[in-house]
């Protein structure tokens, strides 16, 4: 097993991958690598075919799925783009494999919105107004109102009043197989009691169901719902769209060191050697920080499409100017 690509080999493949192909000893060394992630990593089992690593078809299947939804879309391109040497290249591309895997697992488990909100509407400040063996079938609405009224409205008034609640601070597990929490319990305390309020009715579980897969419509894998259906801003963006942005933009902010986040915000007013004398580092090391925390924002970037516009709110959040 090859753990890493020799000199030649390594610049054979960057030639061939910026040609749009990739070499023999390349896709073997791929599988090299998944095969020995497997051996001496925990790694997400959800998007193994056979659901365990043990299968021994798993290693060639998870490296055929893996260039096919990511690396021949621009994934190898970037990582030699950003590697210079063969063993960089093999640290890269053993956190790209293990985001790839805890991605496709979150889509697969999806998030547990639905479940933790049956039990929040389980207490108060929320009631059952209707019961029912299914969770689905039952309907809440607010301990404080007298003689409810049942929901009648379409779901996109909920989807309309949801998104009139406001922005919520998205929670990610960036390094985890675990499904997103999406929010946390007392946002999404919040989000329940504040939507009754707008409701001004008692609401079903399909209800709140079908407005937490329009509300954050990117945490549900394989959902009806799209980006495009949700209601538009006056500048037509979509506003799943803008919140999807500033939420990966958060995202990206907390995984960026101190040092990071001020590289990231000089560079572009001043060189690297200006950047290292202020620091006191080496050209090389600005030059690395500055690496290290694009690669990030483009981790944390939801749409290579939005990759521009996630940059760009991260430099506006890290310098307070929203």
């Amino acid at each position: 097993m090859s753990l890493l690509l020799s000199d030649s080999e390594f610049r054979r493949a960057r030639t061939v991958v910026r040609a749009g192909s990739v070499t023999d000893e390349l896709y073997r060394w791929l599988g090299d690598l998944v095969a020995l992630a497997q051996m001496t990593k925990t790694l997400a089992p959800a998007p193994v075919p056979s659901g365990s690593w043990q299968d021994p078809d798993a290693v060639a299947e998870t490296v055929q799925a893996w260039c096919e939804s990511s690396l021949l879309r621009g994934g190898l391109q970037q990582a030699f783009d950003s590697c210079q040497t063969p063993r960089a290249l093999a640290r890269y591309l053993e956190r790209a494999l293990r985001n790839w895997l805890i991605d496709r697992s979150r889509q697969r488990s999806g998030p547990r919105l639905m479940q933790r909100a049956t039990e929040l509407l389980s207490a108060p400040p929320f009631e059952l107004i209707r019961a029912s063996a299914s969770p689905m079938d039952r309907w809440w609405g607010l301990q404080s109102w007298e003689d409810p009224e049942l929901f009648t409205g379409t779901d996109e008034d909920l989807a309309a009043a949801a998104w009139a609640l406001g922005d919520f601070a998205i929670l990610r597990y960036p390094s985890s197989e675990r499904a997103d929490p999406v929010l946390s319990t007392p946002d999404l305390e919040r989000f329940l009691s504040e939507l009754l309020q707008r409701a001004g009715a008692a609401l079903s579980g399909r209800h709140i169901d079908s407005v937490f897969r329009q509300r954050f419509a990117y945490a549900y894998a394989g959902s009806t719902v799209t980006l495009d259906e949700v209601p538009e801003l006056a500048d037509h963006a979509s506003p799943a769209t803008a919140l999807e942005i500033k939420d990966a933009a958060r995202v990206a902010l907390s995984d960026l060191t101190e040092r990071q986040t001020r590289v990231l915000l000089q560079r572009p007013d001043a060189t690297l050697e200006a950047l290292a004398a202020s620091f006191g580092v080496s050209r090389g090391t600005i030059d690395n920080e500055y690496r290290r925390a694009v690669l990030k924002v483009r981790e944390a970037t939801p749409s290579e499409d939005n990759f521009e516009a996630v940059l760009e709110m991260v430099i506006l959040l890290a310098s307070g100017e929203k």
